[in-house]
């Protein structure tokens, strides 16, 4: 046997594990370095400098009542349902002298509670469909929900009006509606004929006027027909 051939395979053997081991280290380098290395993406473009807009910033796009106007209401606020619960903050006064929120021909939706701007969404975009203002009258109203709406009344973007208050079945029947549930509100489900209505809503800082929709008279030939001959 020749001990020098065996020898020299032995040695191209030992070579070639030590050379597959280096290429291999070195792969496993290359490996942990791009995983490591921050992505190659295209520069992003510098962000603007984002525009918050505060309630202060906001000019107020409502105009203060004429002096005869403002004595016509103060006279009929007498006829007028009254409950005892005003506006949920100054920012929704339409008038500054009088320190009142006044809505003609609002929508009015009265609910349970209303913990979130998302479950408006529906009714105010009746409102604006129907190009009118919204009362939202409940128990309880997120501080989030009255902030946003403040903002919107202050802004002109809609007519709006919050109202705190546990009189909610009375303000249902007077606006002849029905008081919503949480739960229904949440779901973004408003049963038929819930929304109420009146004539007008003027709020102040602790008290509600409402002026409920006329109830159509019946005519003398109608009402002539009722009596028994």
């Amino acid at each position: 046997m020749n001990w020098w051939v065996v020898g020299l395979g032995g040695l191209a053997a030992l070579a070639a594990v030590v050379v597959a081991f280096l290429v291999d280290r070195d792969s496993a380098k290359r490996r942990r370095d791009t995983l490591a290395a921050p992505p190659d993406r295209p520069a992003l473009a510098p962000l603007a400098t984002p525009l918050y807009v505060t309630p202060d910033a906001v000019k107020p796009a409502r105009v203060d009542l004429s002096g005869q106007a403002r004595a016509a209401i103060d006279h009929d606020l007498a006829a007028a349902t009254a409950i005892e619960a005003g506006w949920a903050s100054a920012d929704f006064v339409t008038d500054q002298p009088s320190g009142w929120a006044v809505l003609d021909e609002p929508l009015v939706l009265v609910a349970e509670a209303v913990t979130s701007v998302r479950a408006l969404y529906p009714v105010v975009e009746r409102a604006k469909a129907a190009a009118t203002g919204l009362v939202v009258v409940a128990e309880t109203v997120d501080t989030s929900v009255v902030a946003t709406l403040a903002l919107n009344a202050l802004s002109g973007t809609l007519s709006c009006l919050v109202i705190r208050t546990t009189s909610v079945q009375e303000v249902a029947s007077a606006t002849q509606g029905t008081v919503v549930s949480a739960a229904d509100l949440q779901a973004d489900y408003l049963p038929e004929g819930c929304l109420g209505h009146c004539q007008r809503w003027v709020a102040s800082h602790d008290q509600s006027w409402i002026w409920p929709v006329a109830q159509p008279q019946p005519s003398s030939s109608s009402a002539s027909s009722s009596i028994p001959k």
